[in-house]
C-alpha cells in the first residue's frame, strides 16, 4: 500500500501499514445491539494523547464530527454503513485509491462485542468517508502540489459539516452521488479508464523504434501495426491484409485521436504514441479525472473554455459549443498556465506595454543589429531622448540587459504583437485572449508558441459574443471601432468566465477517446503527485511567469 498525499484538511503521508496495525481484527457488528460503552470508547480515543492509533488519520476532524453528535457512533448499527464501505472499495472507478480510505480494513464478517474494536471500526469509517468526500469533491491533490502554474478559484467544501448533514438528513447516498463533477465528460472519462484497463492484460504489441514504418506488404513490423490499431477498434478483424489504403485510414483516425498530424505517415511520433501502453494510458486519465475534480462543479450558463494542451478554444452556451476557434498557447518552456478569470471589457486596438524580459532577451539583441528595428515595429521609448520617439540617438551597443532601463510600448495598429482586439480578463498570470499580426501561426499543426498569453484566431466573433451575446452580432461596430485607429476599452455589461484548462485525454460525444501530448510535462507530475511520490521537474513559479510577459516579439 502506498503514502498518501498531503491534504490540504491536513493529512499527513502514513503509511497504510499504521492503518491495519490500528483496526487489526476489527470488523463492523453485523447486528443494531451495540456493545456496551462505544461512545465512552469514543470520546476516550479521541481526547485521549495516544497519537499512534490514528496514524494515517485525521484526528481533529474526526474529534469535530463526534463532538457534534456527543460522540455517538456514526455507522454502528446504520443501514447507511453498507453504502459507505461500498463507496470507499469502489473508489477505483473515479482513479482513486481504496487503500486511501482503508477500504481494507472494512470488510463486515464477524461480530465483535468489544467497544474499543467498535469504536475503532467507526473511528477508521468516518475517516475514510471524510477523506473520501474531500477527495472527490475538491482533488486528492492540491493543485499547487503538482504545478504552481494553477490559480483556480476552488469552491469551499466542508466534508465534516457535509457528511454530519447527511447523516442527519438520512439521504447519505444521494450526498454521495453529489461528490464528483457532474460533467459528461467526467463520467466519460470514467468508462474510458474502466476501458483501459482491462486492455492492460491485452498486452498490446509494441513496435520496434524506427525512424519510419512504410505502408507496404512485406514491411517489417507492418503485422504488428495492423494488431496494433485492431486493439483500439481503428482496423476491422477482417480487414485485408494488402489493403494498404484501408490501413492508412486506420493510421489517420490513430493520429486524429492523439493531436498529431493525420498524414497516414507512421513516422516517430506516432510510432511513440502507438507504443504508449494501456497502464500510461489509464494513468493519464486519472490525472484528467483529478483535473476536473479542481473546478466548480457549475461553471456557468455561459463561458469561454480553452484547452492548453491542444490549443483550442470553444464557447459554451447553455451546454452547446456556439463558438471554437484554433489559438496558439504558450512554449514548454513559457507555459500557460492553468486559471480560470472574468472578461470584463474588449480593448479595441491595444497598445502593447512590453514586458521587461522581452525587451531584454529579444529587443535589445534586435536593437544592437539593427538601431531601426523600433521603427519598423511602430515600437517607441517612453522614456527615451527628448525629441526621439524611436530611440535612433541611443547607442544601444553600449546598454547591457542588466541596464536596460528604458520602457518599450508598441503603438496600435495591424502590426501590434497584441492585434487589433484584446479581451481583458485580469488574472495572477498576466495572460490575456488576444488577437495578433502573425496569424500564419495558425495554419500549424503544432502551435504552443507564445509566452503564455492566449491568441485566437476567431477573435473578432469571440469579441462579438463576448459584448453581444452572439458570435455575428455587433462584428460591424466592432469594425468600425477597429477602422477609427483609436485604442478603446468596451466594458462588458456582464463578466464572460473565462477558464484556461490542460485536458490531455477526452471522449468525444459517442465515448471515443481523444488523447493530446503532454507538452508542459503535467500529467507527469500530476500522476506522480496523485501515487505520493515527489514531484520532480515542478511548473515554474507563477511569479516568475508574471514578470515575463506572455508575447514573443515579431519580426
Amino acid at each position: 500500500m502506498r503514502a498518501a498525499p498531503v491534504r490540504k484538511w491536513g493529512r499527513g503521508l502514513v503509511l497504510a501499514v499504521l492503518v491495519l496495525a490500528c483496526v487489526a481484527g476489527i470488523s463492523a457488528p453485523a447486528k443494531t445491539v451495540l456493545p456496551d460503552g462505544v461512545a465512552a470508547e469514543l470520546r476516550a480515543q479521541l481526547s485521549g494523547n495516544a497519537e499512534s492509533q490514528f496514524a494515517g488519520m485525521d484526528r481533529a476532524a474526526l474529534l469535530r464530527f463526534y463532538r457534534a453528535r456527543d460522540f455517538r457512533p456514526a455507522w454502528l448499527g446504520n443501514p447507511a454503513s453498507g453504502a459507505a464501505v461500498a463507496a470507499l472499495e469502489n473508489a477505483g472507478a473515479d482513479g482513486l485509491d481504496p487503500a486511501d480510505y482503508h477500504a481494507g480494513v472494512l470488510e463486515a464478517h464477524q461480530l465483535t462485542d468489544s467497544a474499543v474494536n467498535a469504536a475503532r471500526y467507526d473511528l477508521t469509517l468516518s475517516d475514510g468517508v471524510l477523506a473520501y468526500a474531500h477527495d472527490l469533491r475538491l482533488g486528492r491533490v492540491d493543485p499547487s502540489r503538482a504545478d504552481k502554474m494553477v490559480g483556480l478559484a476552488r469552491p469551499g467544501f466542508d466534508a465534516v459539516a457535509a457528511l454530519s448533514a447527511a447523516l442527519a438528513e438520512g439521504n447519505f447516498q444521494q450526498w454521495l452521488a453529489s461528490l464528483p463533477p457532474t460533467n459528461p465528460q467526467y463520467a466519460a472519462l470514467k468508462m474510458l479508464l474502466a476501458r483501459y484497463r482491462s486492455a492492460e492484460s491485452q498486452k498490446w504489441p509494441q513496435l520496434p523504434d524506427a525512424k519510419k514504418i512504410e505502408l507496404k506488404t512485406g514491411t517489417p513490423s507492418i503485422d504488428l501495426l495492423r494488431n496494433r490499431l485492431a486493439g483500439e477498434g481503428l482496423l476491422a478483424a477482417n480487414a485485408l491484409p494488402d489493403d494498404m489504403q484501408v490501413l492508412e485510414d486506420a493510421v489517420k483516425k490513430f493520429q486524429t485521436r492523439n493531436g498529431l498530424k493525420a498524414d497516414g505517415v507512421v513516422g516517430r511520433q506516432t510510432i511513440a504514441a502507438l507504443n504508449v501502453t494501456p497502464a500510461a494510458r489509464a494513468a493519464q486519465i486519472k490525472a484528467n479525472l483529478e483535473r476536473w475534480r479542481w473546478l466548480p462543479h457549475d461553471l456557468g450558463p455561459r463561458y469561454i473554455e480553452v484547452n492548453a494542451a491542444d490549443t483550442t478554444l470553444k464557447v459554451i452556451d447553455n451546454g452547446k459549443v456556439v463558438l471554437s476557434s484554433r489559438v496558439i498557447t504558450g512554449k514548454p518552456k513559457t507555459m500557460t498556465a492553468i486559471f480560470n478569470a472574468d472578461v470584463i471589457a474588449i480593448t479595441v486596438n491595444p497598445i502593447w506595454h512590453v514586458p521587461v524580459s522581452i525587451a531584454r532577451k529579444e529587443i535589445l539583441p534586435k536593437l544592437r543589429r539593427n538601431p531601426a528595428y523600433l521603427v519598423r515595429e511602430h515600437i517607441i521609448v517612453v522614456d527615451g531622448p527628448a525629441g526621439d520617439p524611436y530611440g535612433q540617438s541611443v547607442n544601444w551597443r553600449a546598454v547591457s540587459a542588466a541596464n536596460l532601463h528604458y520602457e518599450f510600448r508598441q503603438l496600435p495598429g495591424e502590426g501590434n504583437s497584441l492585434g487589433l482586439l484584446k479581451l481583458e480578463m485580469p488574472n495572477p498570470f498576466s495572460a490575456y485572449l488576444h488577437d495578433t499580426s502573425a496569424r500564419s501561426l495558425f495554419a500549424r499543426d503544432e502551435r504552443h508558441l507564445s509566452h503564455g498569453c492566449i491568441r485566437v484566431q476567431n477573435i473578432r466573433p469571440l469579441a462579438a459574443y463576448a459584448l453581444y451575446g452572439a458570435a455575428l452580432d455587433g462584428m460591424e461596430k466592432i469594425d468600425t471601432a477597429i477602422a477609427v485607429g483609436e485604442t478603446r476599452r468596451i466594458p462588458l455589461d456582464k463578466p464572460l468566465p473565462v477558464y484556461v484548462l490542460y485536458w490531455t485525454a477526452m471522449a468525444d460525444t459517442d465515448g471515443t477517446p481523444e488523447f493530446r501530448p503532454d507538452v508542459y510535462g503535467r500529467d507527469k507530475r500530476l500522476i506522480a503527485a496523485l501515487a505520493g511520490q515527489p514531484v520532480n521537474g515542478a511548473a515554474l513559479d507563477g511569479s516568475s511567469y508574471a514578470q515575463s510577459g506572455c508575447l514573443s516579439v515579431a519580426g
